[in-house]
């Protein structure tokens, strides 16, 4: 490896940790940040999918014999996939029924390596990829997974993992790698309109980074307890109109924008671009629907 920014490589399996030689770039700082799962305090459960299991679903195979598939709870814990209870359950509820269905599924930051193949295992029929900007090779490979050791922004490494795949474009993309907005926005501009499927599903995790205040890119937000407060004040945060019932009518309130927080609120734009007028082109939204939880965005594709 020569530079932190080009230097990656495809090898047989693996979650994106970060560290400061990857960011100074952007000005977050000099000493290093290990990001990839100090995020379980944004989470609340501790590797809790040990304390939540799902049974098995039995599925009925050829010739009338059946055998019991594991949940996707029970697949985290046999891999020691590090993922929140709640998300689990998530997950569970948007795929059970279409386990069989999903041939590619990508996920930029797999520290350690657990969850490519608890993906590799609940999705039966699947090729997994993943990227981490550490060599999780050694834990992350194994039948139809491929790891690429590289940054989740690098749209020169995107481009070579995508040519390998037929039609380019995958049925899920998860982003649970820096957990940046500025990393995250260029991650989805290089994947979501040409590398996403039709249908397909994007999923952003843990995006309440945006809210700590000794995150890089985050701040502790500032409550305002009613927009209607400094209303009489000419220096107001808020915009008015006149309002009959009222006297002024609030049309900005107040809301906190910082990193991955404000990443996602730019998605909720795009979630009803239609109403936007001044756009240009004007065109409907690229989103069938989002789903906003505490810690996971899934965004389905038109």
């Amino acid at each position: 490896m020569t530079n932190d920014n080009r230097m990656y490589k495809a090898l047989p399996v693996a979650k994106l940790a970060i560290s400061a030689h990857s960011v100074d770039q952007y000005g977050v700082g000099t000493k290093r940040l290990r990001i990839g799962r100090s995020i379980s305090r944004l989470r609340t459960g501790q590797r809790s999918h040990n304390k939540v299991r799902s049974k098995g679903i039995r599925r009925q195979k050829a010739g009338g014999a059946s055998q019991m598939e594991l949940s996707i709870q029970e697949l985290a814990a046999k891999h020691s996939a590090s993922k929140d209870a709640n998300y689990l359950s998530f997950y569970a509820s948007q795929f059970d029924g279409i386990r069989h269905q999903i041939k590619n599924v990508i996920e930029l930051g797999v520290q350690g390596g657990g969850s490519v193949k608890m993906w590799r295992d609940y999705f039966p029929r699947a090729q997994i990829f993943g990227v981490d900007i550490d060599d999780c090779s050694a834990a992350a490979q194994g039948e139809r997974i491929r790891f690429f050791q590289g940054r989740q922004e690098d749209g020169e490494l995107l481009k070579m993992i995508t040519d390998q795949i037929e039609g380019g474009q995958f049925d899920i993309i998860i982003d649970d790698a820096a957990h940046f907005g500025l990393y995250s926005k260029l991650t989805y501009e290089h994947l979501f309109d040409g590398h996403l499927k039709p249908g397909g599903t994007y999923i952003i995790e843990d995006w309440g980074t945006g809210y700590w205040d000794d995150w890089p890119d985050g701040s502790r937000p500032d409550p305002v307890s009613h927009e209607m407060e400094n209303r009489d004040v000419k220096d107001t945060k808020f915009i008015y109109r006149e309002d009959e019932a009222t006297g002024l009518l609030p049309r900005t309130f107040h809301s906190h924008q910082c990193g991955m927080v404000g990443f996602v609120k730019q998605l909720v734009d795009e979630s009803h671009h239609g109403a936007i007028k001044t756009a240009i082109p004007r065109r409907t939204s690229k989103f069938q629907y989002m789903i906003v939880t505490e810690g996971v965005v899934l965004i389905k594709k038109k």
